[in-house]
């Protein structure tokens, strides 16, 4: 086969050496699933050293187009760095990890069973795979990323859309083609972070191209970190690092080392260069399955002091105020706080142009993991802007001797009541509390009437 031929050449380009490679391959354990629809092989690899109460992250890798006929003694070997790279101590020293590598073709008796990794026999297979150790071993189910090369890094793109609310993060590597870029993919990986990795002179040029068109039509914005096509960015560690610690989700790196030219088949193997690349290892490990109702900005105001309100899911939660300066091209952390407080003031900001900021806050667990984010731009406005309303209840409507609002009130809350002819009306409140406020209407004729809650107008009825 003449994939199995060109492997020859991989080696020279790991950072390993053979002997390591072998020594790296041992410690995965070959295993079977057997199933009524057939047996799925796979390579698993335990971190060497957990403690008693932890739970660890759980990589699945999938191999590309030239594992597939391989016999299953020497899948190990042809798989290449998208397994046995993850085991090795740059990685488990700091990031200790499960990993996971099922073989492509898996044979029963005579025949094929599953023929790809989308095949539903295998899909079904290998959500068994991973809910089984999520119950056996130290597997945190909020903490399981994909990544794969070629063929399985197509699949690592697809995997989320076919197997959904599973993976905290992929990884997808020189991929042969991806999903359509369609209503689902975006609500998918809105939620979903991602780091593409390409060589820029990879032997699938077209397919470089079209996935490049495929990011751009998820319309979710991605950090460009070395090139982007004939785009030369060549971003700083230091910048990268910034983007890491911020918690953006979203990057796409295309190498420009030396591998034998433009359209060679060596340059096709950029997974070789991520198992070796602190900063990915750093962003993927900090990922965390991720909730999109966690956290939202409420609302910001700026006049000479900047304030920003939020509603947080979860009040025990911590929270992390981020600001990025366009200017100064940087992160910056401005405050962090408990995730009750709902609310932030401040009149001593960065050195930055709130006209060119963006406000960016976090919600992290009591294991110090980001699971939820929100962010907007700041500006400068009069009247103070609203981002987002605050939503009340307000009851009963129409009402008689009393009306009731409910909602997260704050001190600063202001409350306006008008008549519908605009006569503005001194509201009487018999009665407020942190989620209650008892407005007294017994002086009102009847009519309709307006409140204004910091601008969120309500309309109802006296009778």
């Amino acid at each position: 086969m003449i994939f199995r031929v060109l492997l020859l050449f991989l080696p020279l380009s790991y950072s390993f050496s053979l002997f390591s490679q072998q020594e790296y391959i041992d410690q995965f354990e070959k295993k079977q699933l057997v199933r009524e629809e057939g047996i799925l092989l796979y390579s698993i690899f335990t971190p060497e050293k957990m403690e008693l109460n932890e739970k660890y992250p759980l990589i699945l890798a999938f191999h590309g187009m030239e594992n597939q006929g391989v016999p299953p003694e020497d899948f190990m070997k042809y798989a290449a760095s998208i397994t046995w790279g993850w085991s090795t101590p740059l990685v488990q020293d700091k990031y200790p990890s499960y990993v996971i590598a099922p073989h492509f073709t898996v044979k029963s008796d005579s025949e094929d069973v599953f023929n790809g990794w989308l095949n539903p026999g295998v899909t079904d297979a290998i959500t068994y795979l991973i809910d089984s150790l999520i119950t056996i071993e130290k597997v945190d189910e909020n903490r399981i990323y994909v990544t794969g090369h070629s063929l399985g890094g197509a699949s690592t793109w697809l995997y989320p859309l076919n197997i959904e609310d599973y993976f905290a993060a992929v990884i997808p590597t020189s991929w042969a083609f991806s999903p359509e870029a369609d209503e689902t993919s975006r609500e998918t990986f809105s939620k979903t972070p991602f780091w593409s990795v390409f060589h820029r002179n990879d032997g699938t040029t077209a397919a470089l191209e079209r996935e490049r068109e495929f990011l751009e039509k998820l319309e979710i914005p991605f950090i460009k970190t070395d090139f982007y096509g004939d785009e030369e960015i060549l971003l700083s560690r230091e910048n990268i690092e910034n983007q890491i610690q911020a918690y953006s989700q979203y990057f796409y790196k295309e190498y420009g080392y030396p591998c034998g030219g433009e359209g060679q088949i060596n340059c096709h193997f950029a997974m070789d260069s991520v198992v070796n690349d602190p900063l990915i290892h750093r962003w993927l490990f900090q990922q965390y399955k991720q909730d999109p109702e966690a956290i939202s900005i409420v609302k910001i105001t700026y006049s000479e002091d900047l304030e920003v309100s939020w509603k947080a899911k979860n009040d025990l939660d911590s929270v992390a105020l981020w600001l990025f300066s366009k200017e100064r091209d940087e992160w910056i952390l401005w405050h962090e706080a408990r995730a009750r407080d709902g609310f932030y003031k401040s009149s001593t900001l960065p050195s930055i142009d709130p006209e060119m900021a963006q406000l960016r806050v976090l919600i992290k667990n009591e294991d110090g993991f980001v699971y939820g984010k929100d962010e907007k731009a700041l500006k400068v406005n009069e009247p103070p802007l609203v981002i987002e309303e605050v939503m009340f209840n307000v009851y009963p409507n129409p009402a008689r001797e009393e009306l009731v609002i409910k909602g997260r009130l704050k001190n600063h809350h202001s409350i306006k009541m008008y008549a519908f002819n605009g006569e503005e009306i001194k509201p009487i409140i018999s009665k407020r509390t942190h989620q209650l406020l008892h407005l007294d209407l017994s002086g009102l004729t009847s009519g309709v009437y307006v409140i204004l809650i910091d601008r969120v107008p309500y309309k109802f009825l006296k009778y």
